[in-house]
């Protein structure tokens, strides 16, 4: 019985984030983990054959492992980053066109199903 408590409180908790976020910020969220995990990981070898001179804090790193995890962290980061502001701007956007509400009310019924 308790632990049917605590997973509906967790659920709870869970769904009221997911209405304060909204349905962009919830879909682009995990839209954008998924694209930043793939860009690190298919570009992350791209990225460190850029020129040089861009790069040269990078390439003057010894130890080969440790400049890849940085390379794929760098990307992952900033794929992330893009991905929050496209949020934001769609947020705004909603929120301009008095959409807001429904948003929420997506957001909501996102963080339900994702936890069902």
């Amino acid at each position: 019985m308790y632990i049917n408590i605590i997973i509906l409180i967790i659920m709870l908790a869970a769904m009221i984030r997911g209405f304060f976020r909204g349905l962009a910020k919830e879909v682009l969220s995990l839209a954008g983990l998924g694209a930043a995990f793939f860009a690190a990981y298919y570009m992350a070898e791209n990225f460190g054959r850029l020129h040089p001179a861009y790069l040269n804090f990078i390439n003057n790193i010894k130890n080969y492992d440790v400049r890849e995890i940085i390379i794929f962290a760098s990307v992952f980061i900033i794929v992330g980053l893009i991905f929050t502001i496209i949020s934001f701007l769609i947020t705004k956007l909603l929120d301009l066109l008095m959409l807001g509400f429904v948003n929420k009310i997506g957001g909501f019924f996102l963080q339900e199903s994702k936890f069902l």
